[in-house]
């Protein structure tokens, strides 16, 4: 990541913020009644955590049991 702010930084930034938005979306935080709603913490660490279940629990699967 660059330290200047030219365009370049200006699409990093919002590319960033449109996987965080998609993440919060994912997790149902757009639910008034979800318990983190309106906050973006923990979303990353999260979503990190559950590519690595899902690539365990892939990996564990038989080719025949993955229809």
């Amino acid at each position: 990541m660059s330290n200047e702010m030219g365009p370049a930084w200006v699409k990093e930034q919002a590319e960033r913020q449109a996987k965080l938005n998609e993440l919060y979306r994912e997790d149902g935080r757009d639910d008034p009644k979800h318990p983190y709603h309106s906050l973006f913490t923990g979303l990353a660490k999260q979503s990190e955590e559950n590519q690595a279940w899902l690539k365990k629990e892939h990996k564990r699967k038989k080719p025949d049991q993955e229809k």
